[in-house]
């Protein structure tokens, strides 16, 4: 599943597609990446094991299954992200979606965002 997102980001990154394929190939990326991160939760455990009990060939094996499960679901998520950016149309110049924020420090934010603070 991850993969299929990757593959097709970048496939979408070639290509002009629109906004409604943006958001799904960001929640598919997204979905991907967390399923990644949950599969790879051991991780940090292996490390500790491995300082504990010594390098043996199962746990190197095991550790090199969950470093690249934790690397992939990090990178799927930060392909999310950027696809989920790109649905939002930002400026080319400022890289900001003008319109849903302040233009300037000047001007007042929007009320969700105070009802937010």
């Amino acid at each position: 599943m991850a993969l299929v997102g990757c593959a097709a980001a970048a496939a979408g990154a070639r290509h002009e597609v629109n906004d409604a394929v943006r958001y799904a190939l960001a929640g598919l990326d997204a979905v991907a990446g967390v399923a990644l991160c949950v599969y790879s939760f051991l991780f940090p455990v292996l490390l500790v094991s491995l300082l504990f009990e010594g390098v043996g060939a199962g746990i190197v094996t095991s550790l090199l299954a969950t470093g690249f499960g934790v690397g992939g679901g990090v990178l799927c998520l930060i392909i999310a992200a950027g696809e989920r950016r790109l649905a939002a149309r930002p400026c080319e110049f400022c890289g900001r979606v003008h319109g849903r924020s302040p233009e300037s420090r000047l001007d007042q934010a929007l009320g969700w965002a105070f009802a937010g603070a």
